[in-house]
């Protein structure tokens, strides 16, 4: 069987009488989807598997830098992608159009600097005016390459190698920086949380294997239990 090292975190239920709730660990902010179980035998209780999530400590959500409508999301939930890969496209009809209009900026207000700058040489306009040319031209080259900026904002890329757990939109949507649309993994950083019932919290140490079912009906993943957290039953105060 391959070996596969998952970080594998045990909430272990306590009353803790006197005190507030310990910190607890990191706790997965979304499950994977599917059923995933944490099996291990106990002396005491046979074979026992418990509900657990799967997570990883290298995680993407993924948002684009311009507000746009999705011309295409390249990708689906659970496609493995390398860093790099395209994963959404917006639409850049009207980011070429931006473009072409700050084009046609600098053409005329290169065209009128260089009028102003002959104007110069004969002395027939100050210095005043001369500046203030200079800096229209300026401003209209520096809109030039903000619109052109933003055609590199309309392909989203992966940012690592993993996997596509989350699809929140589909063509058509709108996009604006900030609203998260894909959430990718890295499968080299995976971690698992399970919650262990308080009268076997003494069963099991750091260092013990474990068996995780990705899938009821998949191969069991060897694991390792790295780490141990006590936590609060809420039901229990």
């Amino acid at each position: 069987m391959t070996r596969r090292r998952l970080l594998l975190v045990l909430l272990v239920p306590a009353v803790l009488a006197s005190c507030g709730p310990e910190e607890p660990g990191e706790i997965p902010r979304e499950p994977v989807a599917g059923e995933l179980l944490v099996t291990q035998a106990f002396p005491a209780t046979g074979v026992t598997s418990f509900a657990a999530t799967l997570d990883s400590d290298r995680v993407a959500e993924i948002a684009t830098r311009a507000t746009g409508t999705i011309r295409s999301v390249e990708v689906r939930v659970g496609d493995l992608v390398q860093a790099g890969t395209p994963v959404l496209r917006l639409d850049d009809d009207d980011v070429e159009a931006r473009i072409e209009s700050a084009r046609s900026q600098v053409e005329l207000a290169s065209e009128s600097a260089r009028r102003i700058r002959n104007l110069a040489e004969d002395g027939a306009v100050t210095r005043q005016e001369l500046d203030e040319v200079e800096a229209r031209l300026a401003a209209a080259e520096g809109g030039l390459r903000e619109a052109e900026a933003q055609r590199g904002y309309s392909v989203v890329r992966a940012p690592f190698d993993g996997v596509v757990t989350h699809r929140r939109v589909d063509a058509g949507d709108l996009a604006s920086p900030g609203r998260q649309l894909l959430r990718i993994v890295s499968p080299e950083a995976l971690k698992v949380t399970a919650e262990l019932p308080a009268h076997l919290s003494g069963s099991l140490a750091e260092g013990d294997e474990v068996l995780v079912h990705l899938e009821t009906d998949g191969a069991p993943i060897p694991a390792t239990v790295e780490r141990i957290v006590p936590a609060v039953d809420p039901t229990s105060r």
